[in-house]
Order: structure tokens, then sequence, then C-alpha cells
């Protein structure tokens, strides 16, 4: 009976552990994908134009790039967004991840839901529903203006 009732304690537990369907549809909100269609140019050239684009857009102590595969129109990295926090400034790290191909590409930035934010807000975990406004919002300006490098703007 004590064996019983244990395994019942730890399965209780255990499933609250367990991510609630809320949850999880929040984790997967935390990636944007973005697609670009563009006549006439080739993977190369989308390639160059979005490294241009990164390059001109963010400074260095905003992304890294881990993998640049010009040939096969890949770019692989991390950025950081940043947002105020009543006085502070907190950042957060987030994946980047280009590709190319004749006449198309994509780009996902997810957050690195593993990497708390810089301390700089020290005492805070993850990213607020303001903090993820603000994120979102530089996202949609980061494609945005991708979206014009990539056609030639």
């Amino acid at each position: 009976l004590s064996i019983l009732a244990c395994s019942t304690i730890f399965l209780t537990a255990c499933a609250g552990l367990m991510p609630d369907e809320q949850s999880r549809e929040n984790i997967e909100h935390k990636t944007f994908a973005y697609n670009y269609q563009v006549p006439d140019v080739d993977r190369e050239e989308l390639w160059r134009r979005a490294r241009g684009y990164f390059d001109a857009t963010l400074a260095d102590n905003q992304s890294d790039f881990e993998i640049e595969d010009r040939a096969a129109g890949t770019l692989t990295g991390r950025g950081l967004a940043s947002w105020r926090m009543s006085r502070e400034y907190c950042s957060a790290e987030y994946h980047i991840r280009f590709q190319a191909q004749d006449e198309e590409a994509r780009l996902e930035l997810q957050l690195i839901e593993d990497v708390l934010p810089f301390r700089e807000c020290s005492g805070f975990g993850w990213p607020g529903k303001e903090a993820e406004e603000i994120i979102a919002s530089h996202f949609e300006s980061l494609s945005e203006g991708l979206g014009e490098a990539l056609q030639g703007y």
C-alpha cells in the first residue's frame, strides 16, 4: 500500500511539471518565420544581399554568424534583442536562420529560451508580454528591411 501511495504522489508531482496547452502554444509563438519571393535573383546573390543587410543593420555586438555558406545560401547565428524595463535595459538572445534558394528565401528568428536575459535587468526571467511585443516589433522591422534588401532596394 505504501508503494502505491508513493507512486501516486510521484505521478501527481510529475503531472504538475508537464507543460499545459497554453505554455506549449506560447513557446511555439516565439519562432517568427518570414518568406520572400524575389524573381530572377539566384541563391548566391540573395545570400550576398542578406549578408550585406545584416552587416549594415545589426551592430557587431548585436549579431554573430557561426555558419556562413554562400554556395548553400545559408546564414546561421545569433542576434540580440533589447528592451527597457523601468530604468534598466534588458537583452535576450535569438537564433537567426536565413536560407536562400533561387528566387526565394526564408528567415527564421527564434528567442533562445534557455538563455535568460542579460543581467542588466537582474531578477527577471523570460521577457514579459510587453517585452515580447517590443521584440516582435524588432523582428518585423528586421524582416521588412531584409525584404527590401533582397529586392535590391
